[in-house]
């Protein structure tokens, strides 16, 4: 029996010996999965390229990252290093948050993959911000609805939501799953789709009824044909309500291209782009002017991280002889708000305005402002802001008026 017992005993330390042997440490790990890994960039219509994300390369020619990243109709790039190689959306499966990209000249070998099993060290890799790559640590804490496509592996690995797009690797660089968007009750951390999805994706496309797998309806900008009606009130001086209509007309590179107009006017056009964090304006009539601050601004937010932007721009600054103004803006996290369309999640923008008149200047306007507070609410599936409060006071520190859109009603398209 001691024979037996010992028997027993030499094999597991010769089981938990190979498994040691196999285990990499985490500057390996990264070696070995790094290469698999690129920075996802957006081609713009002046063919200038931004980063928006990661993309996991899966065999020549292909890489998988999230849906979520890919705005409708645009052009891309993967860029590792040097080397920039020019991509396509494939094949988009949004109910899983996978899409496969085209990428002919992508040289890689395909990476292995694996099961994630709760409680085993996992390693997330990608490019932080879209430009710098990163390895963070940490292990598979939950499997959340296994079975469907809200399947997703959650980890402890930390992460400030750069990471959309990249890789969730186990400690012999086997890929897991590939980052997507983090669960409302797990903020901070890495959840990733499984990576056997991977070999799911382009069947489940071609399965899908037409129209059914664009980036349009899985992404995060809106579809051409998508319209809000909101309503527009002034309070103050000069009190005032409009219904005022929005319409995308085409969407290319990030670029959203609208008609925006007051009901039973005609619409004029506009342009508002991915990354966006300026104000435009639009006149109303009886001299007031609609001031409206980044309306996708949720293609950002969408990476789950609290930012603030040191300078804004755009603001109308009125009276040449005034300065221009110092902007700050900070997302304030999740509230709920409730508007005509119904009552939404929505994630709060503040951004502040503050300027100082030149010595002697004569403050003889009441619409000129040395101060305002600007509110929006954008929820992800309205696509655009559902509520937006800009209040402002004159120079002379009096509180001077304050506009409110609220949204009435939308369509996807």
């Amino acid at each position: 029996m001691r024979q037996l017992w010992r028997g027993l005993l030499l094999g597991v330390v010769a089981a938990l010996a190979a498994a040691r042997a196999h285990a990499l440490p985490p500057d390996q790990v990264f070696e070995r999965a790094a290469p698999n890994l690129w920075a996802l960039q957006l081609i713009g219509p002046d063919k200038q390229r931004s980063a928006i994300g990661s993309a996991v390369a899966i065999a020549a020619g292909k890489a998988v990252t999230s849906c979520s990243l890919l705005p409708q109709g645009g052009q891309f790039a993967l860029q590792r290093e040097k080397s920039v190689v020019p991509a396509k959306l494939e094949f988009s499966d949004p109910a899983r948050d996978l899409c496969q990209l085209d990428a002919p000249g992508l040289q890689v070998q395909e990476p292995a993959r694996s099961a994630a099993r709760i409680g085993q060290r996992a390693y997330a890799i990608g490019y932080e911000r879209g430009v710098e790559i990163t390895i963070a640590e940490g292990l598979i804490s939950r499997l959340r609805d296994a079975g469907t496509d809200a399947e997703r592996v959650q980890s402890s690995v930390p992460t400030s939501g750069w990471l959309l797009g990249g890789g969730l690797y186990d400690d012999e660089a086997r890929l897991l799953g590939v980052v997507t968007m983090p669960a409302r009750d797990a903020p901070g951390v890495v959840v990733a789709v499984p990576a056997r999805w991977i070999a799911e994706i382009a069947g489940r496309a071609r399965a899908a009824p037409a129209g059914a797998a664009s980036a349009g309806s899985g992404g995060i900008l809106p579809a051409p044909g998508a319209s809000w009606n909101y309503a527009y009130t002034f309070r103050g001086l000069g009190a005032a309500r409009y219904n005022l209509t929005v319409r995308v007309d085409k969407v290319a590179g990030g670029v959203v291209q609208e008609s925006v107009g007051l009901a039973g006017n005609p619409p004029s056009p506009a342009t508002a782009g991915l990354e966006s964090l300026n104000f435009r304006t639009f006149p109303l009539p009886r001299s007031q002017t609609l001031v409206e601050f980044a309306p996708y601004l949720h293609v950002l937010l969408a990476k789950n991280e609290t930012i603030r932007w040191g300078t804004v721009a755009g603001y109308p600054v009125g009276n040449a002889a005034l300065p221009f103004w110092t902007l700050s803006a900070s997302n304030q996290g999740e509230e709920q708000v409730a508007v005509p369309a119904g009552t939404f999640k929505a994630t709060k923008i503040e951004v502040w305005g503050k300027r100082q008149p030149p010595p002697g200047f004569v403050a003889h306007m009441s619409y000129e402002s040395s101060r305002f507070r600007y509110r929006a609410w954008y929820a992800p599936e309205v696509r655009r802001y559902v509520k937006l409060q800009h209040e402002t006071w004159s120079l002379n520190g009096q509180w001077s008026g304050e506009q409110t859109v609220e949204l009435l009603s939308y369509a996807d398209r």
